[in-house]
Order: C-alpha cells, then structure tokens, then sequence
C-alpha cells in the first residue's frame, strides 16, 4: 500500500499571524519541499502520514484501506523538523513519519 503525507503549513514574520494556510501532499518515496519567501519562516499547522483517500498517490486505482493515520506524531515530528526555518525537505517514508 502506497501511503502519503498531508502537511498545512504557514509562513510567518517575526511571530505574526499569517491567515493563509498551504497545503503540500507528498507520496512515500518521494520528497516534499516547504519553502518561505525570505525573512520569513515555516510554522507547521497540522501533518497526517498514512492513508486517507483512495484517489491520492494511487495510480493503479487499487481497493486500498483508508483508515490509516498518524497526525499527532506526524505533527509533533515535522514541527521538530521544519518550524522557524525558511525552507525544509521532508523524506516521504515510514522511517520518517511512522504510522
């Protein structure tokens, strides 16, 4: 089973509130990018790793289980990762973001 990740994240000034949050979906195996422009930072609002939908990250439309998810420790991980810096590269795998 293919699983993916779902990360919200937001860019912020100097601690201020952004209203615009991004979303960014990455399939194991693959590499998602988090990118700030500059003088600002990556504030991660939510991540879910596991399988939530069968119609991402699956592209031969296989009958896949979609009750699989991580969002606590996938959340907690990726803010150790990726918060207060302008840009993070974050590995698609279970190693990474286990379920």
């Amino acid at each position: 089973m293919s699983l993916y990740i779902i990360v919200l994240w937001t860019c912020l000034l100097f601690n201020t509130v952004s209203s615009k949050i991004l979303t960014q979906f990455g399939c194991e195996g693959s590499t998602v990018s988090l990118t700030c422009s500059y003088g600002y930072y990556i504030s991660i609002v939510r991540a879910n790793y596991g399988r939530f939908s069968i119609s991402v990250c699956n592209h031969l439309a296989r009958e896949w289980g979609t009750d699989c998810g991580s969002e606590e420790r996938s959340t907690e991980r990726l803010k150790k990762m990726c918060n207060h810096l302008p840009t993070c590269q974050v590995p698609i795998n279970s190693s990474l973001v286990p379920t």
